[in-house]
């Protein structure tokens, strides 16, 4: 005969904690919505202006890439177009790209800035090493991929929270015997 389920569902924290943790997650909900609708908004203003949005977004996937994932990704595309008749490869003068058409150097110079801080954030989240950073020490780019590495790190941080149960991972269901030693 089958065993009777428990269905009452058990509250292992308090419902002080229970009531901060509902106020901190919805909190951040609204600020998540409030994120995606500026989002939205500002996608729709560059669109408006001309923006491409989806080679943008099509170079955001490939810039999540390491260049040897990337690299590996355009060879198989390619050959593949070419096996089913659809080339990719092609020189831009073919479809009205201008060569002459480029940003100002300030524009390149800021994007540069923001890369650097990008790659030291990316590092910095994913548990790198803060000797990774590529920049020769005292650059700007070495001092902006280091902000972004403490930035990163500090998101890390944020994640797992105060208590020693985020930072060892050992949350989640007891293993079995553990529940009666518990007792």
């Amino acid at each position: 005969m089958a065993e009777k389920v428990e269905t009452k569902p058990k509250l292992n924290a308090s419902p002080d904690l229970h009531m901060q943790a509902y106020r901190e997650l919805r909190d951040l909900t609204r600020k998540k919505d409030e994120v995606i609708g500026s989002i939205r908004a500002a996608r729709k203003r560059f669109e408006s202006l001309g923006v491409n949005l989806k080679a943008m977004d099509f170079h955001g996937r490939l810039s999540k890439m390491d260049d040897d994932e990337r690299e590996m990704l355009f060879r198989d595309a390619s050959r593949i177009g070419e096996w089913i008749g659809k080339p990719l490869g092609f020189q831009g003068a073919l479809f009205g790209a201008d060569d002459a058409e480029r940003p100002k150097e300030s524009e390149s110079a800021a994007h540069r800035e923001w890369a650097a801080h990008e790659a030291g954030y990316d590092n910095g989240k994913n548990g790198g090493n803060r000797d990774d950073n590529p920049y020769e020490p005292g650059s700007l780019f070495h001092q902006k991929w280091d902000v972004g590495y403490f930035e990163g790190q500090a998101a890390i941080a944020a994640r797992m929270g105060p208590n020693e149960e985020a930072r060892t991972g050992s949350r989640g269901r007891k293993k079995r015997g553990q529940a009666e030693a518990a007792a």
